[in-house]
């Protein structure tokens, strides 16, 4: 018997019983739509993680922080102190871009301050960086990078406006510059943003003022707040789930100008905090960028042996791949609940199907037909079955993420942000589909083939 021949008997025996042959393939189709959409869903947010990792050139950074970052153990890091063995300085950034495997490094200026927009409000911890960052901002989506190191100039990106309850909308939406009806969400484009004024306040201490306050005398009060008027001059439109660059910050500023904004005396928290070096940090971090990613685990130790804080998020993707396995391990098993169902209607439809021809298979055996011949036509019809379901199952399970995308989609554009695609089909999801619905058959058909093949020829001649 010849494959062909098997097929073609396969599905002759289906035929004649169709409705019942139908109904176990559309509970195979269910179970295989179930287990694909569902698995597609973590794919696809494994993906977007992914993603965002290698477009923001997160698999080559490196931070170097004022105190120690463990994800892990967040409290601990933060109850350490404990300062680096240099300042994070102009001296110690040249020392680091000297470094082997270093393409380049960059220290940021970061302060914490109140920012202020067409009415909106919101707080920030703004960003100083390096002039020679121009190429890492080269997809903004209005706008220019900065024309000088010293002017009053930001580049704010769309995470802030949202935070100040402004939305983007694309220069070929009919409904742009409108407000809706709570007033709470104005729209605009990103390029009337341009030359717009940002206000910028921060906090200031006076030292005469503390002393007064120290002494208990004097009603004025230490901390007085410093206004400083910011032109925009780029707006950069972030993807969902993407980090802002290789600079990071919702509000960029020029380096130089940055150093000049009146401030605390201390860039962050954290400085304050720290014992021994706080207060020499001239930045409150310095970003490293590593030739290539396989160089980045060399180049990390190579800094930490310096006495170096440092942190890198590509270490932490391990921890995320494995989390989206649990993920999709789970997913995964309500899929395979779905198809396990489907595979008892497989057992089920066939040992109906012996019943009904059970003379038929006395007479294939009378004529010389063996064991082995009649379990591979059972076989080859749950073969049949599997296959089916798996092919209606994908395009299932396809059309089901078109739809969820879609519904997914429109709330999120209502939101003002950006599309994002939820759900990824890679090949071994396809491919591993098909042959675990095809496995699955083939073992619902192992005891009905078994079953037709020890029927005696004799008793099944008197079958009526």
């Amino acid at each position: 018997m010849t494959a062909s021949d098997l097929l073609r008997i396969s599905l002759r025996n289906l035929w004649r019983t169709r409705l019942r042959s139908s109904l176990t393939v559309l509970g195979v189709i269910i179970g295989i739509g179930a287990l694909i959409s569902m698995v597609s869903f973590g794919s696809g947010m494994e993906k977007n993680v992914t993603d965002a990792f290698s477009s923001s050139d997160l698999f080559s950074k490196i931070t170097v922080t004022p105190m120690r970052i463990d994800m892990e153990r967040p409290m601990d890091a933060l109850a350490d102190t404990s300062a680096n063995q240099q300042p994070l300085d102009d001296t110690l950034l040249l020392q680091i871009r000297k470094m082997a495997g270093v393409k380049s490094a960059f220290g940021e200026i970061q302060q914490p301050a109140k920012v202020g927009l067409r009415d909106h409000e919101t707080t920030v911890n703004y960003t100083g960086i390096d002039m020679g960052l121009r190429s890492e901002y080269d997809d903004l989506a209005a706008g220019t990078f900065f024309t000088s190191d010293t002017l009053p100039e930001a580049i704010i990106t769309s995470g802030l406006l949202r935070r100040l309850h402004i939305r983007l909308v694309d220069e070929d939406d009919k409904d742009a510059l409108k407000k809706d009806t709570s007033g709470k969400w104005t729209y605009v484009h990103a390029n009337e943003l341009i030359g717009d004024t940002l206000v910028l306040s921060t906090a200031t201490l006076n030292p005469m003022n503390l002393m007064g306050a120290f002494l208990g005398v004097g009603e004025e009060s230490p901390i007085a707040e410093q206004k400083t008027v910011l032109k925009i001059v780029g707006v950069r439109k972030l993807k969902q789930m993407a980090e802002p660059g290789l600079s990071g910050g919702d509000l960029l500023l020029p380096q130089g100008f940055a150093l000049t904004i009146p401030a605390l005396g201390f860039n962050s928290i954290t400085d304050f905090l720290r014992k021994g070096n706080a207060g020499k940090d001239k930045f409150g971090s310095i970003q490293v960028l590593v030739e290539r990613p396989a160089e980045l685990s060399a180049v990390k130790k190579a800094l930490e042996k310096k006495g170096l804080h440092v942190f890198a998020l590509a270490d932490e993707l391990k921890e995320v791949r494995r989390a989206f396995i649990a993920v999709n391990a789970v997913l995964g098993v309500i899929g395979f609940i779905a198809l396990l169902v489907a595979g008892l209607g497989i057992i089920n439809t066939l040992l109906m199907s012996i019943l009904e021809r059970t003379r038929e298979i006395g007479i294939m055996k009378a004529i010389g037909g063996s064991e082995g011949q009649i379990k591979r036509i059972f076989f080859g019809e749950a073969a049949v079955i599997g296959l089916a379901g798996a092919l209606g199952g994908i395009l299932l399970g396809w059309l089901v993420t078109l739809v969820a995308g879609a519904i997914i989609n429109m709330k999120v554009k209502a939101m003002g942000e950006a599309p994002v695609d939820l759900f990824y089909f890679p090949w071994w999801l396809i491919l591993g589909s098909i042959a675990f619905a095809v496995g699955i058959s083939l073992l619902a058909g192992l005891y009905p083939a078994a079953r037709a093949a020890r029927i005696d020829p004799v008793e099944a001649l008197r079958w009526s």
